[in-house]
């Protein structure tokens, strides 16, 4: 399902009312854009919590999914959001350091990233999506489908609680 080719692949394109152009890639962690990820990932995730991505083990990450948002009209465009999907079964996997630019939150590039991962999954049959969401992000994933599994529990020393989401096929989705 992931593998480690040289270059980005684009998977989908959207438009976004200031951004323009959009493109959904997933990209290897020998790309550049993996390296623009844990930039974004710290920046968004660890520096506010007083921690650094680059104190930790990412040695894992190769066997990992890596997505993310680019413009499109942009020659070495700068990643403006991304998450890491890590497969668990064959039907399962874990959605992990879902970023986004800062200013650029709250302008719905988050919500058609996971739902273009969401669409990616669904070709390998993935049918179930877990998560632990910080509880400040809650309303965002239930706002597409996930549904709390836990109560709340510390990670990196603050509230979280395990989400998942039961994918439906294409077929289902019309139906």
């Amino acid at each position: 399902m992931f593998t480690d080719n040289v270059y980005p692949q684009q998977l989908t394109y959207g438009s976004h009312p200031q951004l323009g152009k959009i493109e959904v890639v997933t990209y290897p962690v020998s790309s550049p854009l993996y390296q623009q990820s844990l930039t974004l990932r710290d920046q968004v995730l660890r520096q506010p919590l007083g921690l650094s991505i680059w104190t930790e083990n990412l040695e894992d990450e190769v066997h990992q999914g890596h997505f993310g948002i680019i413009p499109s009209s942009v020659q070495l465009a700068p990643l403006l959001a991304c998450v890491v999907i890590v497969p668990k079964t064959q039907e399962r996997v874990k959605l992990r350091q879902m970023a986004v630019v800062p200013e650029l939150q709250k302008q719905g590039l988050g919500c058609f990233l996971i739902r273009e991962v969401e669409d990616y999954l669904r070709q390998y049959h993935i049918k179930t999506i877990n998560l632990a969401a910080r509880v400040s992000a809650l309303e965002f994933y239930q706002k597409l489908g996930y549904q709390s599994i836990s109560g709340e529990f510390l990670e990196v020393g603050i509230p979280h609680q395990y989400l998942e989401k039961k994918l439906r096929s294409r077929s289902e989705l019309c139906s």
